[in-house]
């Protein structure tokens, strides 16, 4: 488990100094953590029989329908499976903390999914305090929207994303000091690096609050079924030195961001075709362009998700981290287009239409030739 946080201690002179500390507590054994000043860990828990405890303990997810945030039946089982689960533990820890996480599917603002996550978490808590968990053993979380569990712009990826996670918290720990460790050396550093995961949701997050300002996504709020439209992205070149600013203080890890970046226009019910290089340079120049020809496939709403891939190397030591990141997602409503039906029909029962035109014509010499 990744644990990070600060000390305030005082030095020879009576001032207070503020340590940071991070790493990973190992459960069942101590893990040691690095900090500039100080190096610290935190210690096992006190009872030998907890750690074993901890790691055999699995809760289950529960999921929400679209826009929803009230409890499903199906989650009203798991909810009290989880329960007794919970109670059970309680009576070998009893300041065990439940942590409850919202979240939602990439669709929508993320204003608008962060909002529906506090709400679904919330829900789930007061379910659970309904099932008699006392308030004080639950801790609420909104994440907002994500991709982690189903990757994916499917209507199976969307409804396993829109979930509430549960996992469990142990009591704090207590902390003691260790012998300096240098990590000037590789092995040394390379204990002082955050989780990929936890970095590439930083960066996900950054990159999410910068996207306002530094790309614009340009989509016709209306097509029509088999007529090519536009559609354009562009990146100006400050947003990879934007978001490198935001991650020189990120866990003291030294991350670096690859220039290179991508840009991926996905859609159900769609033709799309790219007219430039998937991945460019960025920052180079004062802006980089995408451009692609979209051609609908189905009439009325239909969704088209712009998605950027980043690149980055931690501690100058690791192989470079790929991640994709969809960022936004359109609704263009898509009109019917007679023509093109028509068309769609020909070419693909066209060989039922000749049959049967032969048919026809068959049947038709043949009273022809009777009424002779």
């Amino acid at each position: 488990m990744y644990v990070c946080g600060k000390i305030t201690e005082k030095n020879r002179g009576g001032n207070p100094v503020v340590v940071r500390f991070f790493g990973f507590l190992l459960l069942g054994s101590v893990g040691f953590v690095i900090s500039e000043n100080h190096p610290v860990v935190f210690a096992a828990p006190p009872s030998g029989e907890i750690a074993p405890l901890v790691g055999e303990v699995k809760f289950k997810d529960v999921f929400f329908d679209s826009g929803k945030y009230d409890i499903r039946p199906d989650a009203e089982v798991v909810l009290k499976e989880n329960v007794e689960v919970f109670n059970d533990l309680l009576k070998k820890v009893p300041d065990a903390i439940l942590v409850i996480e919202g979240y939602s599917d990439i669709r929508g603002a993320d204003t608008y999914n962060l909002e529906l996550a506090t709400k679904r978490a919330n829900e789930v808590k007061k379910y659970l305090v309904m099932l008699g968990i006392s308030r004080e053993r639950i801790e609420t979380v909104a994440k907002g929207e994500t991709d982690k569990f189903a990757e994916g712009i499917t209507d199976e990826a969307f409804s396993l994303n829109r979930r509430v996670h549960i996992s469990l918290r142990l009591p704090e720990q207590s902390l003691v000091n260790l012998p300096p460790l240098s990590a000037t050396s590789k092995e040394g550093y390379s204990q002082n690096l955050p989780s990929t995961s936890d970095l590439k949701d930083f960066i996900g997050v950054e990159l999410k609050r910068f996207a306002p300002k530094y790309i614009t996504f340009t989509v016709p709020l209306e097509m029509k079924v088999g007529v090519f439209s536009g559609v354009e992205t562009m990146v100006t070149k400050d947003i990879i030195g934007t978001i490198q600013d935001r991650l020189k203080s990120y866990k003291e890890a030294t991350v670096k961001l690859n220039p290179l970046m991508g840009a991926y226009l996905k859609g159900n019910n769609y033709y799309i075709e790219a007219l430039t290089h998937e991945e460019q340079e960025v920052g180079n120049r004062e802006n980089a362009m995408w451009k692609w020809r979209v051609m609908p496939l189905k009439a009325g709403n239909q969704s088209l998700i712009l998605s950027v891939v980043l690149n980055f190397n931690i501690g100058g030591f690791g192989d470079k981290q790929t991640v994709e990141y969809p960022l936004y997602v359109r609704t263009v409503t898509v009109g019917v287009n007679p023509l093109y039906s028509v068309k769609s029909f020909i070419r693909g029962y066209w060989k039922v239409l000749v049959i049967l035109m032969i048919g026809f014509g068959v049947v038709g010499f043949s009273i022809k030739k009777r009424r002779a």
